[in-house]
C-alpha cells in the first residue's frame, strides 16, 4: 500500500524556504555590486583656498550686444566675465570704473594671461539714449575687448534685480535731462557663470587683477 501524500503544509513550507533562499542569494549579489557613479553636469565647488560663490546673486541673461547679435552669459562658459553697469552720459563713476577696468585688462595681458579667456561686459541703464552703435563707440574707448549690452527697460530692470544693482533715475533740470545714481561694482563671474567677487570703487585694482588670475587657475583650459 503506497505511503500517503505528505501534508500540504509541508509543501508550502518547502516552497517558502526555497523563495527565501533565492531572495537571500539575490540580495547578497546586489550588495556586492558597487553603486554606479552619479553623473553630474553641475559646477564643482570652489577650492577651499579660493573665492567663495556669492549666494543669491547673479544668473543667466541674454541681451542685444555691440557685437551685432544677442549675447547670453552661458555662451561665455569657461571664461572669467567682468560685468559692470552704467550709462554713457555718466559724468564720473562710469568713466572712472571703465578706465580702471581697461587698466587691469592691459596689466593681465602684460602678465601673460590668455585674454581670450577673459570677457569684460558693460550693461547700460539708459536704452533710451544709448543706442548700440553709440554704446559700441563708447566701450571701445576704454578697451577693445569690452562688449556693450543694451536691453529694453524691462530687461534692464530684471537684470538689475538679479545682480542687486542699485540705480535711480534723477532729473537734473538741465539740458542733459537726467542721470542715474548707481552702484559701481564690477562683478567677477567664474567660468560656470557664478558670481565670485564684487569689486567696488574703493577696492584696490589688485583685487580685480588677483581675482581673475585665481579663477583662471581653477580651470586651466
Amino acid at each position: 500500500m503506497p505511503d500517503p501524500a505528505p501534508p500540504r503544509r509541508h509543501t508550502l513550507r518547502n516552497v517558502l524556504l526555497t523563495l527565501l533562499a533565492v531572495l537571500g542569494v539575490s540580495l547578497a549579489m546586489w550588495a556586492s555590486v558597487p553603486p554606479a557613479p552619479v553623473a553630474s553636469d553641475g559646477p564643482p565647488p570652489p577650492p577651499a583656498n579660493s573665492l567663495p560663490v556669492v549666494a543669491g546673486l547673479g544668473g543667466e541673461f541674454r541681451l542685444p550686444a555691440t557685437t551685432g547679435q544677442d549675447l547670453a552669459l552661458s555662451s561665455l562658459r569657461g571664461k572669467v566675465v567682468l560685468l559692470n553697469f552704467g550709462f554713457t552720459q555718466c559724468p564720473d563713476v562710469c568713466p572712472t570704473t571703465l578706465t580702471r577696468l581697461g587698466k587691469v585688462l592691459r596689466e593681465l595681458a602684460d602678465d601673460g594671461v590668455d585674454m581670450r579667456r577673459v570677457q569684460p561686459l558693460f550693461v547700460t541703464f539708459d536704452p533710451e539714449r544709448d543706442s548700440l552703435p553709440h554704446l559700441r563707440e563708447y566701450v571701445a574707448y576704454f578697451h577693445p575687448s569690452l562688449i556693450g549690452l543694451r536691453g529694453d527697460q524691462d530687461q534692464t530692470a530684471a537684470l538689475a534685480r538679479q545682480y542687486k544693482v542699485i540705480y535711480l533715475k534723477q532729473d537734473t533740470g538741465s539740458a542733459g535731462g537726467y542721470v542715474f545714481q548707481h552702484s559701481d561694482f564690477v562683478y567677477v563671474i567664474d567660468g560656470w557663470g557664478r558670481v565670485r567677487l564684487l569689486v567696488g570703487g574703493k577696492d584696490p585694482d589688485v583685487a580685480l587683477f588677483e581675482a581673475v588670475k585665481r579663477l583662471l587657475r581653477e580651470d586651466p583650459a
